[in-house]
C-alpha cells in the first residue's frame, strides 16, 4: 500500500471481496498481514472463488515477527496474564494483544517494564 497506493485495494474480509468490482484480467493479490494464517486464508479463498484466474505473487507473506508469539500464546495456560511488549500505535502489537486477550482475560499491551502493574498478577501461580 505504501509503494503504489493508487494501484492497490485493501481487502481485509470476505465481505470486502464481495464488494470488489474490478477487471479480473489485471489483478493479483499480495498479503502482508498481522492476521492469523487461518483468517488470511478466508480472504484468499474468497478471492479465488470470486476471481478464479487471480494471480498471487510468490512473495506473499505474513509479518514474520508476529508468528512465534502467536503460536506460543496458543499453547500456554489460559488463566495466565499475558504481556505484549510493543508500541501502542503498532498494528502488529495491537493484533498480538488482541489474540492474547482471546486466550484469557489478562492481556496487556505495554511499551516497557515501567508499565507493568503488580495487581495484574495477584492470584496467579507465578506471583
Amino acid at each position: 500500500m505504501g509503494e503504489a497506493p493508487e494501484r492497490m485495494i485493501l481487502v481485509e474480509t470476505a465481505e470486502d471481496v464481495e464488494k470488489l468490482t474490478i477487471n479480473p484480467e489485471k489483478m493479483a493479490y499480495l498479503t502482508q498481514t498481522t492476521l492469523s494464517v487461518d483468517d488470511a486464508n478466508v480472504v484468499i479463498d474468497a478471492l479465488r472463488k470470486k476471481f478464479p484466474q487471480i494471480a498471487n505473487h510468490r512473495r506473499t507473506t505474513s509479518v514474520t515477527h508476529t508468528k512465534p508469539p502467536r503460536s506460543r500464546s496458543r499453547t500456554r495456560g489460559r488463566g495466565r496474564s499475558r504481556l505484549v511488549l510493543g508500541s501502542q500505535n503498532s498494528s502488529n502489537s495491537k493484533r498480538l494483544a488482541e489474540i492474547a486477550g482471546l486466550l484469557g482475560p489478562h492481556a496487556h499491551l505495554i511499551d516497557g517494564v515501567k508499565e507493568i502493574r503488580p495487581e495484574w498478577f495477584k492470584g496467579s501461580k507465578t506471583s
